[in-house]
C-alpha cells in the first residue's frame, strides 16, 4: 500500500464527536435541499441513530466553499455550481481568488 494512500485512509478513519458528525451531515442535507437532489436513502434509513437533528443549525456563509482553503465563494460562482451540480459528466474543483493565484507562474 502506498504511503499517500495510507495517509488518505488514516484521514478517513479520523474520529470525530457526534456533534461534529451531525454538523457535517446537516451541511450535506442543506446542500442537497438547495440544489434539489434527493436525500440519500442511507440517511433516510439510519437517521434515527443520530438522535435529534433539530438543534443542529444550518451552515452559515456560501453554499459552496473553496476546495483548498474553505473560504467563501462569490454568489455568481455558487449559482453556476448549483445550476450544473446534477450533471453527471461535470466535476468541480473551484478555488477562491487567493488560492487561484497560487497556480499562476
Amino acid at each position: 500500500m502506498s504511503k499517500d494512500f495510507q495517509l488518505c485512509l488514516s484521514d478517513l478513519q479520523k474520529k470525530i464527536s457526534l456533534n461534529d458528525a451531525k454538523a457535517l451531515i446537516q451541511r450535506g442535507l442543506y446542500v442537497s435541499n438547495a440544489v434539489g437532489t434527493p436525500i440519500p436513502w442511507d440517511y433516510q434509513r439510519w437517521k434515527y441513530l443520530l438522535g435529534d437533528m433539530s438543534n443542529v443549525p444550518n451552515p452559515v456563509g456560501s453554499l459552496y466553499k473553496c476546495s483548498r482553503c474553505g473560504a467563501e465563494l462569490p454568489g455568481p460562482l455558487v449559482e453556476l455550481i448549483k445550476n450544473h451540480s446534477q450533471s453527471e459528466d461535470v466535476r468541480f474543483y473551484i478555488v477562491c481568488g487567493k488560492c487561484a493565484g497560487e497556480f499562476e507562474d
